[in-house]
């Protein structure tokens, strides 16, 4: 859903954390696998 926050975020109220999206996106999963097969 972070590659649409622009859409949810401003529907989100009462809540006193900062929220932002993610700046991986979706390629977040990716990049962590990635970097799980490397420290193999």
């Amino acid at each position: 859903m972070s590659r649409k926050a622009d859409k949810f975020l401003p529907l989100i109220k009462g809540i006193r954390a900062e929220i932002v999206p993610a700046e991986l996106q979706n390629n977040a999963g990716i990049v962590g696998a990635g970097m799980a097969a490397g420290a193999a």
